[in-house]
């Protein structure tokens, strides 16, 4: 099936002069598995502009909260399919120590919604909403000090990243697709190489080192 969408792939794209992308990670992607000109590819970017004092106002206020409750609340929103790595990172996230003072909340669905369920049920600080209304998730967004987008292969841009910003989350994510470039241009967040890394590192200094970062950006 695989090398049938391949080969359809190929001769769709064949026949086009023009191509557009959100990343340069698929920029290259397209050259390489296609064999299209750089020349011919061109990245459009969605709006890229955060209001960065709100975002720093936001994340320091949940900061205070954070120190009256020592609970550090986290979101994870996508669709539950097998690549945006939820399932890796809620293995690796049961295993580290004092787990306990953290709260995964996550939104979505997709094929994957009834094994996350399963696997939530077991645990007593990572909870599944499944699929939200807009201000719903919103609420969660604005309640979270940390958006975690734990994504194992082609993620082209990683919308979810800018959503939970306007809210004050900060976004960790993995060194996936054009997660890294988009969160270098905005200058937040912290990449890390797999959803381990991120599972195994979640620690409060994280929000304090971001937080003197924007304050030297602003």
């Amino acid at each position: 099936t695989r090398i049938i969408i391949y080969i359809v792939e190929s001769l769709c794209l064949s026949k086009l002069n023009s191509y557009f992308t959100a990343s340069n990670f698929f920029k290259y992607r397209l050259r390489e598995n296609h064999g299209i000109p750089l020349t011919n590819i061109f990245v459009i970017r969605p709006a890229l502009s955060i209001n960065r004092k709100s975002y720093l106002l936001k994340l320091n206020e949940k900061l205070v909260n954070y120190r009256n409750t020592n609970i550090i609340k986290c979101i994870i929103c996508r669709r539950l399919i097998q690549r945006v790595g939820i399932l890796e990172f809620i293995d690796e996230f049961e295993k580290i120590e004092n787990n306990q003072k953290f709260l995964i909340n996550i939104v979505g669905h997709g094929p994957l919604s009834d094994e996350i369920n399963l696997k939530c049920k077991n645990l007593k600080n990572v909870i599944f909403h499944g699929e939200l209304s807009n201000e719903s998730r919103d609420v969660l967004y604005s309640d979270s000090l940390l958006n975690i987008v734990p994504s194992t292969h082609l993620e082209g841009l990683g919308m979810v990243i800018l959503e939970g910003i306007k809210h004050g989350s900060m976004p960790l994510v993995t060194n996936c697709g054009g997660m890294p470039e988009y969160l270098n241009e905005l200058n937040v967040g912290k990449v890390f190489d797999v959803s381990k890394d991120i599972a195994t590192n979640l620690d409060i200094d994280l929000i304090i080192n971001e937080l003197e970062k924007q304050k030297k950006i602003i």
